[in-house]
C-alpha cells in the first residue's frame, strides 16, 4: 500500500520543483508553516496554500520511509483511514438506500405479518469502509422486525403458458390472458396485474385438498412437523395453477437497494469502499435494484450476485446505451430506462419474463421489429421521445394492457385491433384510462412538447375544442379508432362540449372513419361510434355533413341488423339527425325508411327499439310532406299504441302515473311532437307548449 502510494504520490521534476519553492516562500508565515508528522515510520510533510495541498519532501536519512501523498489516503496508528487529500476536489458522496421486507409479530396475532421498512446511509469515499459497514449493521439492527424463528411462506402461481391452453378452449375467443402470479406473503396472492384480464377458473380444492388430505405422507402436518423427506420446501399443482410451500428464517431481508452517487473526482471509477460494503450486503436477495448516474457498472461488477433481480430502475443514469450485462438477467420482470439519452432500444429478446419496459424522456426514433418476442409485456410507455411509426405487433403483444405514446410525432399508429387488453392510452397530446369494462373512461389533456407542435403545425398551449386537435388528426388517420377503447374516448369528447364536435367533423377523414366504425364486428364499438355521431347530428350544419357523406346508408344497414342493441344505435342517429332541420328531415325520409320504422316498431324484440322507432317517426313527421306520408301510412299503427301504451296493455295503464313509455312516444309521433334528446326549451320553443311525452 505504501509503494502504491509513493507511486501516484510521485510527480515530474517541475511540479516537484515549484512545490519546494512554494514550501521555501511561506516558510515565513504560520499558515503555510509545512506541519510534519511520523507515522509507523512514515514521515509527512504537508503545506496547504491556494487551495490545494502541496507537499515538501526534503532528503530523507535512510531509516526513514518517506512518501509523498497527494490522492491516496493515509494510514493512522490502528492502520485505518486519517485523511484524504486531492488537488483541490471533495471527495465523492455517495447515497445507499436499502428496502428491508421482514416479519413481526404480537401476542394478539397468530401468525406473523409481513412489514417493510427503509434503510439509508450516506458516506464519502474518504470514509473507512469498517466505520460504514458499522454503521449499516446498527442500521439492521434497528430494523422492527423479528430476529428470530421460522415462518412457512406460500407462493401460489398461475401458469400463463397452461393456462392459455385451458383458455382456448373455453370459448373466449381471446385465448388464456392471465399472468403468472407469485406471492411470498403467508395465505395470500396479489391481484393480477393485466388490467381485466382473468383466467379460467380452478378447483382450488383439489390442490388444497392434497395438502391436508389424512394419512397422507406429504400433507401440511407432515411438512410443519419437520419437512417432508427432510426437504424444506413442497409444492402441489394442478393445471396451470401450482403452491408451494417454504420454510424460512424471519431474519429481515434486503429486497430494494437503490445508490445514487455525487461525482466529485470526474472519474467513473468506483473506489474500493464501495465494493467492501456491496461485499457485506446480502444482494442474493435484492429483487429491485436502482443505480442512478456513475453507479451503473456495478450491474456488471457484481452480476452473478443478482439472481434475485425481477425489477431494475436505470431512470436519470445519463445512459447512451443500455447495458449489455442485461441479457444475462433473463429474470427480470421490469426494465426502466426514463431520463437518459437512448437512441434506440437494443434486442431484449432474452428477456422472456420481461412484463414492464419503460423508455420515458430519452432520443429514440424508432423500434426493434423483434420486440414483438417479449409476449409477456403489459406495460410499455415511450413518452417524450422522437417517435414517427413505432412498428408495434399488437397481435403478438395482445397481453399489453398499458401503451403510452405521449409526447411523439406520431403519423401513424400501430395496428390496435388484436389489443384486447389496452385499457391505458396515451397518444400525442391525450391520455386515456378505463376500467376493465369500460364503464369509467378519462380523458385528460396535456401541452405535450415541441415536437408534437411542429408535427401538428402550430404552438403553445392548446385551448378549448383545439386542444384535442393533434389527437384526433392522428387517430383518424387509420382505423386504429376502431379500437374500443379509443372510440369510447372519442364518444366521451363529443359528448363534453358542442366545440369538440365541430372540431372531430373538421378532421380530415372523421366522419368517414366514424361511419366505419358503426359497420364494425364489435357491437360496443358500434355503440360508442353511435354516440359520437348522435352527438354530431343534433347541430344542423354537423348534420348536413353526415347526410353528405351518405350516412342514411349506414343507418339503414343498422336497422336491418339482427341484434337489437345495432337497431338501437341507428335509430339513435336517425332519431337526432330527423330532429337538426326540417330539411334534412325531408332529404332522410322514404317509403323504404318508413317501413323499416314500421316493422321495427312492430316487430321490435325489446321494448327500446319500439319507443325510439316511434320516436324517430316523430322527429320525421316534424317536416309537413313527412306528416302526410306519416299519416296515411302509419297512423292507425300510432293510434293504437298511443291508446294501448303497448300490445298487451290496457288504456287504464296508461293512463296511469306509469303510463308505457311506449304510449308516450306514440303520443308524441301521433301529435308530430318527437320525443329527443334535445332540452325541452328548444322543444317548446319550436313547437309551442305541450306535455312532454303526451299530446300536445
Amino acid at each position: 500500500n505504501l509503494q502504491s502510494s509513493a507511486r501516484r504520490g510521485t510527480r515530474s521534476k517541475e511540479q516537484r520543483a515549484g512545490t519546494s519553492r512554494a514550501g521555501e516562500g511561506g516558510g515565513n508565515s504560520a499558515a503555510s508553516r509545512p506541519r510534519e508528522r511520523v507515522v509507523q515510520g512514515v514521515k509527512h510533510t504537508a503545506l496547504r496554500g491556494g487551495g490545494n495541498y502541496l507537499v515538501k519532501a526534503p532528503p530523507a536519512p535512510a531509516q526513514e520511509i518517506r512518501c509523498v501523498v497527494l490522492e491516496s489516503s493515509v494510514l493512522n496508528a490502528s492502520g485505518t483511514m486519517a485523511s484524504f487529500f486531492r488537488m483541490g476536489r471533495q471527495p465523492d458522496a455517495f447515497h445507499l438506500k436499502f428496502g428491508y421486507q421482514g416479519y413481526t409479530s404480537s401476542k394478539n396475532e397468530a401468525a406473523p405479518r409481513l412489514e417493510a421498512a427503509t434503510l439509508g446511509i450516506d458516506w464519502e469515499s474518504s470514509e473507512d469502509p469498517e466505520d460504514v459497514l458499522d454503521r449499516l449493521w446498527e442500521g439492521q439492527q434497528a430494523l422492527p422486525f423479528d430476529k428470530e424463528g421460522q415462518v412457512v411462506v406460500v407462493t401460489l402461481t398461475v401458469d400463463d403458458a397452461a393456462n392459455a391452453a385451458i383458455g382456448g378452449e373455453s370459448g373466449d375467443g381471446r385465448g388464456g390472458s392471465a399472468s403468472t402470479s407469485t406471492s411470498t406473503v403467508p395465505g395470500h396472492a396479489p391481484a393480477h396485474p393485466g388490467g381485466g384480464a382473468t383466467h379460467e377458473r380452478t378447483p382450488s380444492g383439489s390442490v388444497l385438498g392434497s395438502m391436508f388430505a389424512r394419512g397422507s405422507s406429504s400433507n401440511l402436518t407432515s411438512f410443519l412437523s419437520g419437512g417432508i423427506g427432510g426437504s424444506e420446501r413442497a409444492a402441489y399443482r394442478l393445471g396451470p395453477v401450482s403452491l408451494a410451500l417454504e420454510v424460512t428464517d424471519v431474519t429481515p431481508k434486503p429486497r430494494k437497494l437503490e445508490l445514487r452517487r455525487v461525482n466529485n473526482s470526474g472519474t467513473d471509477t468506483m473506489p474500493s469502499q464501495l465494493y467492501d460494503v456491496m461485499r457485506q450486503a446480502k444482494l442474493e436477495f435484492i429483487q429491485e435494484l436502482v443505480l442512478k448516474e456513475g453507479t451503473t457498472r456495478l450491474l456488471a461488477d457484481l452480476l452473478p450476485r443478482w439472481i434475485a433481480l425481477r425489477r431494475l430502475d436505470l431512470a436519470g443514469s445519463g445512459l447512451v446505451a443500455v447495458p449489455e450485462e442485461i441479457d444475462q438477467l433473463p429474470q427480470i420482470e421490469a426494465l426502466i430506462l426514463d431520463n437518459n439519452k437512448l437512441a434506440a432500444l437494443p434486442s431484449l429478446v432474452k428477456l422472456r419474463n420481461l412484463r414492464e419496459l419503460r423508455a420515458d424522456t430519452n432520443q429514440i426514433w424508432s423500434l426493434r421489429t423483434d420486440l414483438r418476442e417479449c409476449t409477456e409485456l403489459r406495460i410499455i410507455s415511450l413518452e417524450g421521445n422522437r417517435l414517427t411509426k413505432p412498428v408495434l405487433d399488437m397481435r403478438a403483444l395482445a397481453k399489453v394492457h398499458t401503451l403510452q405514446l405521449f409526447g411523439n410525432p406520431i403519423e401513424y399508429l400501430p395496428e390496435m385491433h388484436h389489443a384486447f387488453n389496452l385499457r391505458s392510452l396515451s397518444l400525442a397530446n391525450v391520455r386515456v384510462t378505463s376500467d376493465a369494462t369500460f364503464d369509467a373512461v378519462e380523458v385528460s389533456t396535456g401541452d405535450g412538447s415541441g415536437l408534437i407542435s411542429s408535427a401538428f403545425g402550430g404552438g403553445g398551449a392548446r385551448q378549448g375544442s383545439k386542444a384535442y386537435a393533434p389527437f384526433f388528426s392522428l387517430i383518424f388517420r387509420h382505423s386504429s379508432c376502431q379500437h374500443l377503447l379509443i372510440a369510447t374516448a372519442i364518444a366521451r369528447i363529443a359528448a363534453e362540449d358542442k366545440a369538440n364536435c365541430d372540431a372531430i367533423a373538421s378532421t380530415e377523414g372523421a366522419v368517414q372513419q366514424l361511419l366505419s366504425m358503426v359497420l364494425s364486428n364489435d357491437v360496443l364499438v358500434v355503440r360508442e361510434a353511435s354516440k359520437t355521431l348522435a352527438a354530431l347530428a343534433a347541430d344542423p350544419i354537423l348534420a348536413q355533413k353526415l347526410v353528405d357523406a351518405q350516412a342514411l346508408q349506414r343507418i339503414q344497414s343498422l336497422l336491418g341488423d339482427s341484434e337489437s342493441a345495432v337497431q338501437i344505435c341507428g335509430l339513435q342517429i336517425l332519431s337526432n339527425l330527423a330532429f337538426s332541420s326540417d330539411y334534412i328531415a325531408r332529404k332522410l325520409f322514404s317509403e323504404t325508411l318508413l317501413d323499416s320504422l314500421i316493422n321495427l316498431v312492430r316487430e321490435g324484440k325489446c321494448r327500446q327499439v319500439q319507443i325510439m322507432g316511434l320516436e324517430a317517426m316523430g322527429n320525421l313527421s316534424f317536416e309537413p310532406t313527412n306528416r302526410r306520408t306519416v299519416a296515411r301510412y302509419a297512423r292507425s299503427l300510432l293510434a293504437g299504441y298511443a291508446l294501448s301504451g303497448s300490445a298487451g296493455q290496457s288504456l287504464s295503464s296508461v293512463l296511469s302515473p306509469k303510463a308505457s313509455r311506449v304510449g308516450n312516444a306514440a303520443f308524441g309521433a301521433a301529435a308530430g311532437q318527437g320525443v329527443n334528446s334535445g332540452s325541452d326549451v328548444e322543444r317548446s320553443e319550436r313547437f309551442g307548449s305541450g306535455i312532454e311525452g303526451g299530446p300536445a
